[in-house]
C-alpha cells in the first residue's frame, strides 16, 4: 500500500469476506499426494501455496476464482471447481 488512507480501505474491503484457516496435517498430506497426481502425468505446479489453496477448495467443494494457470492444472486433473460468474 502506498499509504496509511489505502491500507485502511483495502483491510476494511477484506473484511467484508469471510477468512478461513488453510493448513494442517491432513491437508498438507492430500496436497502432497496431489502433487504426486499432477507429477505423474508430467505437471509441476509452480507454486505450492496453489497446491494447497487448490486442494483446500476441493475437499470443502468451494469453486476458486483466479488468473493463474496451476488452477486450472488442478481443475483438469484434479476436479477443482472454477467460479467463472455464473
Amino acid at each position: 500500500m502506498q499509504n496509511e488512507e489505502q491500507a485502511k480501505k483495502f483491510t476494511k474491503t477484506l473484511d467484508k469476506f469471510e477468512s478461513v484457516v488453510v493448513g494442517g496435517v491432513r491437508l498438507a498430506t492430500i496436497a502432497a499426494a496431489n502433487y504426486r497426481k499432477l507429477r505423474a502425468k508430467s505437471i509441476t505446479v509452480r507454486g505450492s501455496i496453489d497446491l494447497l489453496i487448490g486442494t483446500w477448495c476441493i475437499e470443502n467443494e468451494i469453486p476458486v476464482l483466479h488468473q493463474d494457470r496451476d488452477y486450472d492444472f488442478i481443475e483438469k486433473q484434479l476436479g477443482l471447481r472454477i467460479w467463472r460468474g455464473e
